[in-house]
């Protein structure tokens, strides 16, 4: 993590896709994603999302 955008780009390009690819499905990151957004309509994003 970076506070600079382009140097946290650049460094996520060196990534091993395939590594982090086989650990994290598209689902999981996308909870991940709405689990640290601020509220929505007064619950967590996550909840929201999920009809929680």
């Amino acid at each position: 993590m970076d506070e600079d955008l382009r140097a946290a780009s650049l460094a996520a390009l060196e990534l091993d896709r395939e590594r982090y690819a086989a650990a994290q499905s598209w689902r999981a990151s996308a909870l991940e994603f709405l689990a640290l957004q601020p509220l929505i309509n007064g619950e967590p994003a996550l909840a929201a999302a999920l009809g929680t």
